[in-house]
């Protein structure tokens, strides 16, 4: 880490030219003799993407950034501050506390927060900026966090940890046994140190599969933002090990103008029948939370919402209802064939499709449908095993 970064002039040199293209800056070279134009050039780029992403500290004074693979791999401010409330209590350890995103968010709920990392470079960042943002009461400790935990008698309120998943040679993994650490290997280890877990995971994850691999799992929580799952969490309770109940799953989707909120019991879903029937007047599909939750059937019930068809996973009824996920207005039914289309007479139109054997490309290509609009066309398999062109408006 550069300590030349933190120095008002270059500081300013760096807000200066945010907007500048980077590779002409770097052409020109650095102005200062401590810092070097690519020193200069990583810090820009990564302001740029912090500033949706981690607007706090993209607004903070004096903040350094890392290499731009430790960003990407951070969690943004609105699931980090999310993930800080799903447990409680005075202490907290981040076991792969990284550039400190969690950590700081923790910092706000917790009295003592302790932020382990094994890389000297990213721990000094860190730390760094703890400071730059007012946070007393996270201490750090450049070091493998397992391996503190098998020496030390301290115990901790709550242990979190966000597993790598990249393999040794930088490749996406996103089972639990391949990430870094291990924690099916340390569950032991871990429980031994708290009464509570908090695990982040791939959102790419097996729920079931997870549930097997686990131990205590008490809630589970499946985190989007904007209709994009982002993360897994995880809430493991010691007390919990010897329950054979299911965990409470709750679904969140984050949007700029509201936050839309689903929870149920797993042994719900699985007492739960949905009632199949025809479209009526209002289309729902539910977010990717609820998809990746598998609530399929307890929204049926649940909503009393009928499905049209036990793998076709969209919802209807007469009435208008308030829904976590999209909903249209029923504009038209039609048999899903050539004259069909010729008589919707349809040129542009946003196609999804739900258990259908034909991909939204072959049908824009068969049809001759532009995509974008007003219209939104879903292209299902029924209750009655029949293919059905649906015309919606989107309310």
């Amino acid at each position: 880490m550069n300590q030349a970064i933190f120095e008002e002039n270059i500081q300013r040199f760096i807000k200066e030219h945010e907007q500048d293209h980077l590779p002409e800056l770097i052409l020109k070279g650095s102005p200062f003799k401590q810092v070097s134009i690519q020193e200069i050039a990583q810090q820009i780029a990564a302001r740029k993407k912090a500033k949706l992403k981690l607007p706090t500290w993209y607004a903070t004074p004096g903040i350094y950034f890392p290499p731009q693979l430790n960003l990407a791999q951070t969690s943004s401010e609105i699931t980090a501050d999310y993930k800080a409330q799903c447990v409680n209590g005075d202490s907290l350890a981040d076991l792969t506390g990284g550039f400190g995103v969690d950590s700081f968010y923790f910092s706000r709920y917790f009295k003592k927060v302790t932020h382990f990392e094994t890389q000297e470079e990213l721990a000094k960042i860190a730390q760094a900026n703890f400071q730059k943002l007012s946070a007393p009461n996270i201490s750090s400790l450049t070091t493998d966090s397992l391996a503190y935990l098998d020496q030390t008698q301290n115990t901790w309120d709550c242990l979190y940890l966000d597993p790598a998943r990249r393999d040794h040679a930088g490749q996406k993994v996103f089972s639990l046994a391949e990430c870094t650490p291990n924690i099916i290997e340390h569950l032991d280890l871990l429980f031994s140190k708290t009464n509570c877990i908090l695990l982040k995971t791939s959102p790419l994850l097996d729920i079931k599969l997870g549930l097997k691999e686990l131990k205590g799992v008490q809630h589970i929580h499946c985190v989007a933002v904007n209709n994009e799952l982002k993360e897994l969490l995880w809430v493991l309770k010691k007390e919990h090990i010897a329950k054979s109940t299911l965990p409470q799953v709750h679904c969140v989707n984050f949007f700029s103008t509201h936050t839309a909120f689903y929870k149920a019991n797993l042994d719900e879903e699985s007492g739960s029948k949905a009632r199949l029937g025809p479209v009526l007047k209002y289309l729902y599909e539910p977010n990717v939370s609820l998809l990746k939750a598998g609530f399929f059937n307890h929204i049926s019930q649940g909503l009393e919402l009928q499905k049209l068809a036990q793998h076709t996973h969209l919802y209807t009824s007469q009435s208008l209802i308030d829904f976590p996920g999209r909903v249209f207005k029923v504009i038209q039914r039609e048999a899903f064939n050539k004259k069909a289309f010729k008589k919707l007479n349809i040129k542009k139109a946003n196609i999804s499709t739900r258990n259908f054997p034909l991909s939204v490309a072959q049908i824009r290509k068969k049809f001759s449908i532009q995509e974008g609009g007003e219209i939104y066309i879903f292209c299902i398999t029924n209750h009655e095993n029949q293919k059905v062109i649906l015309v919606t408006q989107k309310i």
